[in-house]
């Protein structure tokens, strides 16, 4: 069911004010307005406002079962250098993933779907904070709000031909979550470090071994990663001084939760075991967890089939995603699948500062999910 073209239109120029406006994860106040008064001025569907995400909801199907489709809106701390004339206006901020594409490609469906009237209950619902998996968690809870069957979500996916399909059965996107290592020593004065206790020898004694313990294909067999983030010991302020305090943050990820638990505990026991060969003191605390994204095969499947239907090429990736996405909430609660969709191939990728989302993908998102109405 093609767009019309004042839909098109209309969500095109929504993105680019997306674009112009970006917001951080949990600052999203002025985007989630604005997108709840897009459709509300568009349409009539039902506006449930749920604090820092919404949904809208469109109920022709009578006591059936309903489908739910997710997008994101927050935006990242990148310094956008595009020549665009709907460049970001917030200094240090831009839509460097496409979730202002997200979010308008949902909102195009939404208005099409209030157009046309389909008997089935629709819920499109808008969620925050996935940049940093805190969204996820909350948005998911549209399972318990409303009487839903499945969930669906996508991704844009540049440097694939447009309109490709692309998704795995099985774990589809890793599971991921930062690992902060407090080491507490004793400062003391620069000339005489035999009275502090100086805790940067344990760092990196700790830095080397996890890179040794990655080695262990025997013991991690699967996707498991860890990358040191960020470190930090002294001050170059305080050159005088030497230092009794220090911060090693790795983010894991694992193709299984389970797996990037383990690689946890293992990071944790060398950290105690290091401090307590020099004497110091260790504390531990997690912070941006993501689940595994995991695709239900019957809803897998669907997306396949929906590939042929609209005749656009099918990607099925053998791999899980390294990078992790907060849907993995949405498929813990109810059957689902997570997707890409290319974007375009030669154009730049996520996160960098020239990225733009393709708008050619608004009509693309609207025909697939259209299609998936109708199984």
């Amino acid at each position: 069911m093609p767009l019309s073209k004042e839909i098109i239109e209309k969500t095109v120029a929504l993105r680019h004010e997306l674009h112009e406006h970006p917001e951080l994860s949990l600052q999203e106040t002025w985007t989630k307005q604005r997108l709840m008064d897009f459709l509300q001025d568009t349409t009539s569907l039902e506006i449930c406002d749920q604090g820092k995400w919404f949904y809208a909801a469109w109920r022709g199907g009578g006591e059936k079962p309903g489908i739910a489709f997710r997008a994101d809106f927050d935006a990242l701390p990148i310094k956008e250098v595009t020549p665009l004339p709907y460049k970001s206006k917030i200094e240090g901020v831009s839509h460097k993933c496409g979730h202002d594409g997200h979010s308008a490609g949902l909102c195009a469906f939404a208005m099409d779907v209030y157009a046309k009237k389909p008997e089935a209950n629709i819920f499109f619902v808008f969620q925050h904070a996935e940049e940093i998996g805190g969204g996820g968690e909350a948005a998911a809870q549209i399972s318990d709000l409303e009487n839903i069957a499945e969930v669906y979500g996508h991704h844009n996916a540049p440097g694939f031909p447009i309109g490709t399909l692309i998704a795995k059965n099985g774990i589809m996107q890793c599971s991921s979550e930062a690992l902060v290592i407090e080491f507490i020593g004793k400062h003391s004065h620069a000339s005489l470090p035999e009275e502090g206790n100086n805790p940067a020898p344990a760092m990196a004694q700790v830095v080397l071994a996890v890179n040794e313990l990655l080695k262990d294909k025997k013991k991690y067999p699967d996707i498991v990663l860890s990358t040191l983030v960020y470190e930090s010991v002294g001050s170059p302020n305080a050159l005088g001084v030497n230092p009794g305090d220090g911060i090693l943050i790795f983010k894991n990820r694992a193709e299984y939760e389970k797996e990037m638990k383990r690689l946890q505990g293992d990071i944790e026991k060398l950290a105690k075991e290091e401090a307590e060969k020099q004497g110091l003191k260790v504390e531990f605390s997690y912070k941006d967890f993501f689940p595994e994204t995991k695709n239900w095969p019957e809803q897998f499947n669907k997306i396949k089939q929906v590939s042929e239907n609209l005749k656009l090429p099918f990607m099925e990736i053998k791999e899980a995603i390294r990078g992790s996405e907060d849907f993995g909430y949405f498929t813990r609660k109810k059957p689902g699948c997570y997707f890409h969709i290319g974007a375009g191939v030669g154009r730049t990728n996520l996160h960098t500062p020239d990225f733009d989302y393709n708008d050619e993908l608004i009509p693309i998102v609207s025909d697939v999910y259209w299609e998936l109405l109708k199984f």
